[in-house]
């Protein structure tokens, strides 16, 4: 979660340290005094110090001598329990479900409240695990004193809500991929509360990097970027329903990859990566100031606009396309016949062409003139097109083991003068944009196909 997004995943058969301990990364001090809160069916029970160096907000509006701040905590609790069942998603299990001793002083699912010093503010430990489910309890910053919530009460609402579908997800599996824990659990806070910031805050991360493939999220410490692949699922329960996320999870407790088991729900439901993911990369272009007139999420406008691989015109450029990635490309047009072209033929990879609206350099995108595929070598005309600004955006819609490196050429007609096939019987010639040099023929044709529509 912000600060750091420690996820600690412990998974044991026997007792592991707890913050009560004081031998856990994040603990109460022996000089904390701690009392607990526990709901009437006992299905959480809140551990907060009311003295001490982890001690919790103490203010108590209704003077029942309880800290609103734990009241919240565990009336959040409750409520994203019963959101999370009513979406259909399997409880988060208490240790006698897993034939483990009670701990924390109850068989409730324990949350304590300790202070992160700003390191992190969540944490869910799977701690007895049995036939390849887990129970555990989660750690949940003692006041968010310094953090970006606007509220203590905001920090409680997104912090225990994700930690608690931590906890959802143990009940289906022992441990699953760090980009497909973060991002559903990401999407789950959004379930529950639709005006979330910390789905749009993370959202922005993945934007940020949107050339990364889905589920190779950068090395080291817990990312942004892994939270912000909660994107894609929320953009799949957009096009489809929210089943599709019980079912994913369904998919993965049963052995596949949490990859594969978004290739199998798209297809259950007459869809695939190679259908979807161009769409996908689409509505992130429209995006920020890019919002508005073209097909994209309802709260596309409070994200950030992609960042361009490269700008200017003509656009020759040598990138890199990985799978399940996109990325972008801006020209500068001056109105007229547009071409678009290749160094070889790709058969993988998918080009949709976006104009900008009203005819400007950057703002607003129009929905795709085309969606072009890569499948046969030989220059394309896109048609006319008005002067302004254009967005190429280009993606391997699908797993794949390996990148996709080609050269796009993008401009008029007189930048493709050096782009032209190249006859057989003549030898081999350095070609590329009027503008510069790069690839050696172009040699393909890009089929247009119609851009498919939200479901």
């Amino acid at each position: 979660m912000l600060g750091g997004g420690l996820v600690l995943a412990v998974l044991a058969s026997v007792a592991q340290a707890r913050p009560t301990d004081g031998d856990t990364l994040f603990s109460f001090d022996p000089s904390d005094q701690i009392e607990t809160l526990e709901d009437d069916g006992g299905l959480f029970r809140v551990h907060y110090s009311v003295e001490g160096p982890n001690i919790t907000r103490l203010a108590d509006s209704d003077s029942n001598g309880i800290p609103d701040f734990a009241e919240i905590a565990l009336e959040v609790a409750l409520t994203a329990h019963e959101a999370y069942a009513e979406a259909g998603f399997r409880a988060p299990l208490h240790e006698s479900d897993v034939g483990a001793p009670a701990g924390g002083g109850s068989d409730a699912i324990d949350i304590y409240l300790v202070d992160f010093a700003g390191n992190a503010d969540g944490a869910y430990s799977s701690e007895y695990c049995s036939g390849g489910v887990c129970a555990g309890y989660f750690t949940v910053e003692n006041d968010f004193q310094g953090y970006g919530y606007s509220s203590s009460r905001e920090g409680l609402e997104t912090v225990v809500t994700h930690e608690l579908f931590h906890a959802v997800q143990a009940a289906y599996l022992e441990d699953l991929d760090l980009w497909a824990s973060e991002g559903s659990a990401t999407w789950a806070v959004k379930l529950i509360d639709p005006s979330t910031t910390d789905f749009t805050w993370f959202a922005r991360a993945y934007l940020e990097e949107p050339t990364r493939q889905l589920d190779r999220p950068p090395n080291g410490p817990v990312p942004s970027w892994a939270y912000g692949t909660g994107l894609f699922f929320d953009f799949s329960t957009i096009r489809h329903d929210a089943t599709f996320m019980t079912d994913w999870l369904d998919d993965v407790s049963s052995g596949a990859t949490p990859t594969d088991a978004l290739q199998t729900q798209l297809e259950l439901r007459d869809d695939s990566f190679e259908e979807a993911w161009p769409v996908f990369a689409s509505w992130n272009l429209a995006t920020g100031s890019r919002a508005g007139v073209a097909e994209s999420y309802s709260y596309a406008a409070r994200l950030d606009s992609v960042p361009a691989e490269s700008e200017g015109s003509p656009i020759e450029d040598a990138s890199r396309f990985y799978p399940l990635a996109a990325s972008y490309f801006r020209l500068d047009h001056a109105g007229g016949e547009l071409f678009l072209a290749l160094d070889a033929a790709a058969p993988d990879l998918t080009i949709a062409v976006h104009p900008v609206a009203d005819g400007l350099a950057d703002g607003p995108v129009e929905d795709a003139l085309v969606v072009l595929d890569g499948a046969n070598p030989e220059p394309q005309s896109l048609g006319e097109v008005p002067a302004g600004g254009v967005w190429i955006v280009g993606s391997v819609p699908m797993q794949a083991d390996s990148s996709v490196r080609r050269t796009l050429c993008v401009g008029s007609e007189s930048d493709m003068a050096g782009c032209l096939p190249v006859d057989e019987e003549e030898e081999a010639a350095a070609c590329g944009c009027a503008s510069g040099g790069g690839g050696t023929g172009w040699l393909w044709v890009l089929a247009v196909v119609g851009l498919r529509r939200r479901r």
